[in-house]
């Protein structure tokens, strides 16, 4: 059961709170041929399998519903557009905190996250736990300023400012030459 799934980084397996239930989709370890158990920590293997296949499904089709939008997401939009309006606020902590008791972690508090900053800060870690592997980190970090901040905190060297935006399609230029593909492509 090792070679399917995705993996994580161990500083995302490790950045989540102790008790937090959302690490508990994560796998850590797997049993190998012999019977015997195998660490997936300490080497970025660890691996999302957030939503399991049916069993009883049809071939090639995993017979689960994967959710367009999530009521977390309406909580934790909300807050951050609170925050981004004012600054660190009650009602916008209150929505951080609902999504937090239902995975079973205590409440933050206004003095846990003083400014405006470390506000969003928290917000794209919370979104970060709450949707990993639901394709919203990209669009997450890119409104949050932190796309290319974040890829060249972890080494990557190719980081660019223009790869915020994607290329427009070859065929789309060519069908409309007022078009002007985005810098850095």
């Amino acid at each position: 059961m090792c070679s399917y799934a995705a993996k994580l980084l161990d500083g995302f397996y490790n950045s989540f709170d102790a008790g937090d239930v959302r690490k508990d989709l994560i796998i850590s370890s797997c049993i190998d041929n012999a019977g015997k158990t195998i660490s997936l920590l300490n080497s970025n293997n660890t691996r999302s399998f957030k939503y399991w296949p049916d069993p009883a499904a049809a071939v090639a089709l995993d017979g689960n519903d994967i959710p367009e939008i999530r009521y977390a997401d309406t909580l934790l939009s909300c807050a951050e557009a609170l925050n981004e309006l004012t600054d660190p606020n009650s009602p916008a902590l209150d929505l951080i905190n609902e999504v937090r008791r239902r995975t079973k972690l205590s409440n933050k508090l206004l003095s846990d996250l003083p400014t405006k900053e470390l506000f969003r800060d928290h917000i794209l870690k919370e979104r970060g736990w709450e949707f990993y592997y639901e394709g919203q980190r990209r669009n997450d970090s890119i409104r949050m300023d932190k796309f290319v901040s974040s890829d060249i905190a972890r080494g990557k060297t190719n980081a660019k400012p223009s790869h915020v935006l994607f290329p427009i399609p070859q065929i789309s230029l060519t069908a409309n030459p007022q078009l002007v593909q985005n810098t850095g492509y």
